[in-house]
């Protein structure tokens, strides 16, 4: 058997190399994006002609294996040649990696029995074989010349029992003190080069369908160092971003959690702490996981115990209903402000100066910076607390600026338009939240107004699910698998085909009308978007207390006065005004239940779901 494959093996690196050979000396064949150079940027231009299942009238160019066919085994056939070791330019600009920026989401594919073109899937047992025949020796291009003083490095982001992510270019990157020296390495029956350059090197694999039987990643320098990392899954991968509300752990909120070790699901945990500790080097941008001791974990019973309940929810149900092997990273922090997970550059732009616990950047740069070239799913971002304290800094006067810029960034500097579940901020109870918190309902307001300019983003409203007064944490609600059920629903239909966002979506306003006006009062009818088979009161009745008016732009002024609604029609509430109110809201005063757990706003769709929370300014008709 291992004469066949390794016979196998020898004609297609052959092919590989006269394929390369042929591009090299053509100049045009392969050249996907025109810029007369062949490097791993066609092939991701071909990997999105091929995933866009579009049709040329001349298919020629991008036929690269002459099957007279174009498929991903071409995308294959191409990136094998691109990462031989046939020279294909002399400039720097043409690295073995491909660019992140250059790399979108493919569609998805959530048939995991079917065999997917682009990744020529083999057994488990001959992708080993490969792997380590391969790896041995000398094979006529790479030649092993050990030399004990070099060192081969690879990331904390890669470790045994982590979870890569499916259907992209799978970037693999380190560092070496060889100048020059051949880097190669093996996955899933694929083999990738580089060169190490300014101690730096990186390498690039096909995409890959998910898969929950474990691989290995096998990375060699030719000085006779290697790297071999286990028991890796492929599937979706997830971030969460933002603070305390995104961190809190199980252990923290005391909560039940299920734990099924056949469940395909991964954990790598981050906070605060790390950062806390390691002040210096959160200065400025780290290029490795700024705590040593961090790594992936199985989904095993202490590793949900100490990681981010939230995530855990989310990653666990998610595997679970979809099947796809789940890798759930938490960068978030506790008490982090939004300039201390800005980069420096957006900080600077907007002139902050001042953290809370840690300086403006700090947490990006050690909890977010060192995973830019990791490939994931979508992200959830829970944050805004501490900008809705009565003194924050940043203040909740500019969240809705920040929070759109600091998304843009993110997703400039990974590359990729990746989703973002956003969650509108709880409410919180007890004497000392309810002294400082003053101005979070300006803050869930201000993440409406960024959620109706973003775009790739949706937003949770949570203030119905934040701690009661019998709860022992008045900051740190524990209802995060109620919140978790929410988000997944939504993710359930955005990304993976199941189920219906009409029913997982909130309502939100559609349009606010003004429909009659005297000298006291105006008549507003404010339509509801998402109202699922109609709006229901939890009083029983069509009265829906909850909203606010006022004259001032921040719905926590001195002009804004609670008023009660009344449901009119399925989608549809009138509520009534004084005559020199120009706002409306709806949840965004800073208490949303009362001391006895009575909840505020009362309105809800059929899907129990709780409308949005804003504050938009009407005009009269």
């Amino acid at each position: 058997m291992k004469k066949v494959i390794s016979f196998m093996i020898v004609i297609v690196l052959v092919s590989a190399i006269c394929i390369g050979s042929a591009i090299y000396a053509a100049a045009v064949p392969g050249d996907m994006n025109g810029d007369d150079e062949v490097n791993n940027k066609d092939v991701v231009t071909l990997f999105r002609y091929v995933s866009a299942g579009i049709t040329a009238e001349d298919e020629s160019m991008y036929d690269i294996n002459g099957d007279n066919e174009v498929n991903n085994k071409d995308v294959v056939a191409l990136f094998r040649a691109v990462s031989s070791d046939v020279t294909l330019t002399e400039t720097e600009e043409d690295t073995e990696g491909v660019p992140s920026e250059e790399v979108t989401e493919p569609e998805e594919s959530e048939d995991l029995t079917e065999t997917d073109e682009s990744t020529e899937e083999i057994s488990e047992e001959s992708s080993e074989e490969e792997t380590e025949e391969n790896s041995e020796g000398v094979d006529g291009e790479f030649e092993i010349i050990p030399d004990d003083t070099a060192e081969l490095s690879i990331p904390r982001v890669f470790g045994d029992h982590m979870v890569i992510q499916r259907d992209q270019v799978i970037t693999v990157w380190g560092t070496s003190n060889m100048e020059g020296a051949k880097i190669r390495g093996f996955f899933m029956g694929d083999e990738a080069r580089g060169t190490v350059r300014d101690g730096k090197w990186e390498i690039a694999f096909a995409p890959k369908s998910a898969t929950a039987i474990p691989q290995k990643l096998t990375v060699e320098d030719n000085c006779g160092n290697k790297i071999e990392i286990q028991d890796i899954l492929v599937g979706d991968v997830w971030v969460m971003g933002g603070q305390s509300n995104a961190k809190a752990t199980v252990s923290m909120l005391k909560l039940n959690f299920p734990v099924d070790k056949s469940v395909p699901m991964r954990v790598f945990m981050q906070d605060e702490t790390d950062v806390w500790n390691n002040r210096e080097a959160a200065k400025q941008p780290c290029e490795d996981v700024i705590n040593p001791s961090r790594k992936w974990r199985t989904g095993s019973k202490s590793a949900a115990y100490s990681f981010s309940a939230l995530g855990w929810f989310i990653g666990y149900r998610l595997a679970q209903e979809t099947g796809v092997p789940q890798g759930v990273v938490c960068m978030a922090a506790g008490a982090a402000s939004i300039a201390e997970l800005m980069p420096i550059e957006l900080v600077n732009q907007f002139g902050y100066t001042k953290g809370i616990y840690v300086g403006p950047a700090e947490h990006y740069n050690g909890l977010m910076h060192p995973f830019l070239k990791m490939k994931f799913k979508a992200m959830v971002f829970f944050q805004g607390e501490a900008e809705g304290g009565t003194n924050s800094v940043p203040t909740s006067y500019n969240y809705a600026r920040d929070l759109e810029a600091l998304i843009a960034e993110y997703r400039n500097r990974w590359g990729f338009d990746f989703p973002v579940y956003n969650v509108q901020i709880s409410n919180y109870t007890g004497e000392e939240c309810e002294t400082y918190w003053t101005h979070v309902g300006e803050v869930r307001a201000q993440q409406y107004d960024a959620y109706k300019v973003m775009t790739g983003t949706r937003l949770t409203p949570s203030f119905d699910l934040g701690s009661k007064s019998t709860d022992p944490d008045g900051a740190h609600s524990p209802y995060k698998k109620e919140l978790a059920d929410r988000i997944v629903d939504l993710a359930l239909a955005d990304l993976y085909g199941t189920g219906s966002a009409d029913d997982a979506l909130a309502p939100e306003p559609e349009q606010i009308t003004v429909v009659s006006t005297t000298d006291t009062e105006k008549v507003i009818e404010i339509k509801f978007a998402n109202a699922g088979e109609g709006l229901v009161s939890l009083s029983g009745t069509s009265e829906a207390s909850g909203f606010v008016c006022g004259k001032a732009v921040h719905p926590y002024s001195s002009t804004c006065q609670n008023v009660s609604g009344e449901i009119i029609s399925a989608d549809t509430v009138r509520v009534t005004v004084p005559a020199d109110a120009v706002y409306i809201g709806y949840a965004c005063m800073q208490l949303t239940a009362t001391s006895d757990d009575v909840l505020i706003p009362q309105l809800y769709n059929s899907h129990d779901l709780p409308p949005l929370a804003f504050y938009l300014q009407f005009e009269e008709q």
